[in-house]
């Protein structure tokens, strides 16, 4: 059963793994940031070399788009590798 008054939800989730890595004392910072229609949450694990971020929407971007533009915003930053998922909810 579909309902009109369901937006579209999109969430969009990365797990950016950067090599080399430097260890930040006190460890791990989280941001949070609430959009017009979406937030952004980005956590970040530095004794692990890790930043996971979590974007959700209510528009229809693509996996490609959130991944094409991690990148941009990396670049320059080393070398990371990049993992990217998507979760859709339809009304």
């Amino acid at each position: 059963m579909t309902s009109q008054s369901i937006p579209l939800i999109k969430q969009l989730v990365a797990l950016i793994r950067l090599k080399p890595f430097h260890i930040f004392s006190p460890t791990g910072i989280t941001f949070g940031y609430i959009l017009s229609q979406s937030h952004l949450v980005i956590h970040t694990y530095p004794e692990e070399g890790v930043i996971h971020v979590d974007l959700a929407i209510c528009s229809d971007r693509s996996q490609r788009e959130f991944e094409n533009s991690l990148k941009c915003v990396l670049s320059g930053h080393g070398d990371f590798s990049i993992e990217v998922k998507t979760l859709e909810f339809k009304g």
